[in-house]
C-alpha cells in the first residue's frame, strides 16, 4: 500500500468531515428559489451509507453517473470511490447512441439517474444488464437513494485503495469519433490535488466558493470544481437551470469562475444586450465613477468575489479577454486534456500572457515532437484507453501524452497553441488553413454562436454558420452587417485563408442530429458533411454572403 494515501479524493473528503463537519460542503438551489445547504458531516453520513450498499458489487466494479450538475452528483462519485469502485461519468446530453455505448464499453453495472429533463426519452439507452439508482429526482421504478440512506448502515471506514488503481473513466466527447475511455488512477487524482495546493498558492486564491455549471462528466469541470473543493474545504453552489444562471450566480458570488471561451461570449452578449458598447466604455472611462461602474457590473454578474477566473476547453479571442480587463476580470487561459487529468498549463496574475495558455504546471514535462505537436508527461497522466490497446500506444509513447495540438513557445516559455494536427485542412492550392482562430474572429466580430469554417480541396475556405430560428428574422437586418464582417477579417487573413463565404443557414447544429458533442463542441467533419455538396454548386455563382434555407437530412451522414 502506498504511502501517500492521505492525498488521494476519500482522504480529502474525509480530512474535512474531521476538520469542520458543520461547514457547508454543497448548496444545491430548489424550485422556487430555495437552498438545500449540505455539511461536511451530513455528506459523510449519505456517501458512507450508500458506499455500504454498493459493497454488494465486486470491489472495482464500474458504476455511472448519469445526471446534470448537482450535489448528489459530487456524492455519488464520492460513495463509488469510497466503496472501492470506478466512476464512469456520462454527459447528460449524450444521444441514446453514445450512452449505450459508454455503458456497454465500460461494463458498468449500476448507473446512478438524477437531475434530467429527458430521462423518459434516454431510458431505453440503458442496458437491461445495468440496475438503476434514482438521486436527487425521484424516477418511477428505480431504487431511491434517500432510501437507501435511510435502511443502510454506514461504512465504518473507506475501502482502503493503491493508487495505482483505477479510479475513473473519462470518455471524450467524441469530437472525431467513437468516444474513447481515458482511464485515471486514484494517484493521478492524487498528483493533481498535490499538486493544485501550490496552484492556489501562486494564484492567490484565499477562499474556495465555487460554482458548477458544466458537464462534471468533463474532465476540465471535474478537476476545477469537485478535485479543487476537495483540496481547499471550500464550498461548491450548483445551477438550478440555465434559465436561472444569473440568479444562482450572484447568490454563489464564486471566488472562482471557470468558464469555456462561449461562456464569455456569452456573457458579454447579455451585457451588450443591455447597455451598448459605446456607452458602457464611456461610463467606465469616467474618473473614479467609472471604476465603482465596473464593480457593480461584476456584482450584478454575480463576480463581485472572483479572485481566479479561467478560461479552457479552446482558444479566447484576445479582443475579449480585453473587453473583460476592462470590467476588472482578468481571464487566465488554462490548457490541459483529459488525457492529463486537465494539468498542463496556466497562466498566472503576475506573468500572464494574453494569447498564451500560460507556462507548464509544477512537476510536469512538455515538449514538441513532429510538425511541433505538444507533448506532455507527468505522474498523472492516464493510464491508458479503456479496451484499447493500440489507440494507447499510439497516443501514450514512454510515458509522454501525443496531445494532438500544435504549438511553440514564446520569449517567456509560455505555450501557445497554435492549430490542430486533426483540424488542419489543405485548400486546393495546397496551402494549410487553422479554422478555429478564424472561427473566434468571426465569434467575436458578428456574434455568432455556433460558426464553422472548412475548406478541404477548396479555392478558398467558407464560413457556415447556423441560425436556426432566427434566420428569417436576421435575413432582413444582417446583410450589410456581415457584408462589413467579411471585409475587415479577410484584411487580416493571409491570401490562402481569406473567406470566400459566410454561409448562413436555416438549422441549428445540435447532439439530436449529431453536429455537436455532449460538450456542445461542433463535430467539424460532419458539418462539412452535411453541406459540401450544396455549397459547391452555390459556390460556383455567388460569393460573399449566402443564404442557405433547405433544410439537410441529418440522418443520411457517417456517423463517424
Amino acid at each position: 500500500m502506498n504511502d501517500n494515501n492521505e492525498r488521494l479524493p476519500v482522504s480529502k473528503f474525509l480530512h474535512w468531515v474531521y476538520e469542520k463537519p458543520d461547514a457547508i460542503f454543497l448548496s444545491q438551489p430548489l424550485p422556487g428559489g430555495g437552498l438545500r445547504d449540505i455539511s461536511w458531516r451530513q455528506a459523510h453520513e449519505q456517501v458512507s451509507r450508500v458506499a455500504q450498499w454498493l459493497q454488494r458489487f465486486p470491489r472495482g466494479s464500474r458504476i455511472a453517473i448519469y445526471s446534470l450538475n448537482c450535489a448528489h452528483w459530487i456524492l455519488a462519485d464520492l460513495a463509488i470511490w469510497y466503496a472501492g469502485h470506478v466512476s464512469v461519468p456520462l454527459y447528460p446530453t449524450a444521444g441514446n447512441d453514445n450512452i449505450r455505448h459508454v455503458l456497454e464499453h465500460s461494463e458498468s453495472v449500476l448507473v446512478f439517474v438524477g437531475k434530467l429533463h429527458d430521462f423518459a426519452d434516454k431510458r431505453e439507452a440503458i442496458p437491461d444488464a445495468c440496475q438503476m439508482v434514482a438521486m436527487h429526482h425521484h424516477h418511477d421504478g428505480l431504487i431511491d437513494w434517500d432510501e437507501l440512506v435511510k435502511r443502510e448502515l454506514p461504512m465504518l471506514a473507506p475501502v482502503k485503495v493503491d493508487e495505482h488503481e483505477l479510479a475513473t473513466i473519462i470518455y471524450t466527447s467524441g469530437t472525431t469519433g467513437t468516444p474513447k475511455g481515458v482511464m485515471h488512477s486514484f494517484g493521478n487524482a492524487g498528483f493533481v490535488a498535490e499538486n493544485m495546493v501550490s496552484v492556489t498558492q501562486q494564484l492567490g486564491l484565499r477562499e474556495g466558493r465555487f460554482f458548477s455549471y458544466l458537464p462534471l462528466a468533463h474532465v476540465a469541470e471535474r478537476c476545477a470544481i469537485e478535485l479543487a473543493v476537495l483540496v481547499l474545504g471550500g464550498r461548491i453552489f450548483f445551477v438550478e437551470s440555465i434559465d436561472h444562471f444569473l440568479r444562482d450566480m450572484k447568490r454563489a458570488q464564486p471566488t472562482v469562475f471557470f468558464g469555456v471561451p462561449r461562456i464569455w461570449l456569452k456573457l458579454q452578449q447579455g451585457m451588450l444586450a443591455k447597455l451598448p458598447e459605446q456607452k458602457l466604455q464611456r461610463l467606465l472611462q469616467l474618473p473614479v465613477l467609472g471604476g465603482w461602474f465596473a464593480a457593480l457590473i461584476r456584482r450584478q454578474l454575480g463576480m463581485g468575489q472572483v479572485q481566479v477566473a479561467l478560461s479552457g476547453g479552446a482558444s479566447i479571442d484576445v479582443e475579449l479577454i480585453n473587453w473583460w480587463q476592462r470590467l476588472g476580470i482578468t481571464i487566465l487561459e488554462v490548457y490541459g486534456m483529459t488525457e492529463t487529468l486537465a494539468y498542463s498549463h496556466l497562466n498566472f496574475p503576475q506573468r500572464r500572457g494574453i494569447g498564451t495558455v500560460g507556462e507548464l504546471l509544477p512537476n510536469a514535462e512538455c515538449q514538441f515532437g513532429e510538425d511541433n505537436e505538444i507533448l506532455l508527461k507527468h505522474p498523472g497522466v492516464m493510464l491508458g484507453y479503456y479496451r484499447d490497446e493500440a489507440l494507447t500506444n499510439e497516443t501514450l509513447v514512454d510515458g509522454w501524452v501525443h496531445s494532438g495540438d500544435l504549438g511553440k513557445l514564446d520569449d517567456q516559455g509560455r505555450l501557445i497553441i497554435t492549430g490542430r494536427k486533426k483540424e488542419l485542412f489543405k485548400t486546393e492550392k495546397g496551402k494549410y488553413v487553422s479554422p478555429v482562430p478564424i472561427e473566434q474572429r468571426l465569434e467575436q466580430l458578428a456574434g455568432f454562436e455556433q460558426v464553422c469554417v472548412i475548406g478541404t480541396g477548396m479555392r478558398q475556405p467558407v464560413a457556415i454558420a447556423a441560425l436556426g430560428d432566427k434566420f428569417e428574422d436576421l435575413k432582413a437586418t444582417l446583410e450589410q452587417k456581415l457584408q462589413d464582417v467579411l471585409e475587415k477579417l479577410n484584411k487580416q487573413l493571409d491570401p490562402h485563408e481569406r473567406l470566400a463565404a459566410i454561409v448562413l443557414v436555416a438549422e441549428q447544429w445540435t447532439t439530436e442530429n449529431g453536429l455537436l458533442t455532449p460538450t456542445l463542441k461542433i463535430r467539424r467533419h460532419q458539418v462539412e458533411s452535411a453541406y459540401r455538396d450544396k455549397l459547391r454548386k452555390r459556390l460556383n455563382e455567388e460569393q460573399g454572403i449566402i443564404w442557405l434555407s433547405e433544410t439537410t437530412d441529418f440522418d443520411q451522414l457517417d456517423s463517424a
